[in-house]
């Protein structure tokens, strides 16, 4: 994970479950939170009232299954340490 600036964290999603890897850049926007992930060299992006949703919003186009594995990701613990702090500071 890196957090090269206090308002963004970069970091990567790659559960055994699936067979690829997306990189997501999550930073918050105003009231509003963005990410914008990389899947097989495709960006999208999401976003939403909080990190969760718009990181959920810019997977959605992999279906229910792989948003559901990729948001069960243990490497989201440390990221979701970094948003909590990003989010009361």
């Amino acid at each position: 994970m890196d957090r090269s600036t206090d308002l963004a964290v970069d970091f990567t999603l790659a559960p055994a479950a699936l067979r690829f890897a997306v990189e997501v850049r999550l930073r918050r926007s105003g009231q509003r939170w963005v990410a914008v992930v990389q899947i097989d060299g495709r960006t999208q992006t999401g976003i939403g009232t909080t990190a969760r949703a718009a990181l959920t919003a810019a997977l959605d186009s992999l279906g229910q299954l792989a948003v559901t594995v990729l948001m069960a990701d243990p490497a989201l613990l440390e990221p979701s340490v970094a948003i909590a702090e990003m989010a009361t500071g």
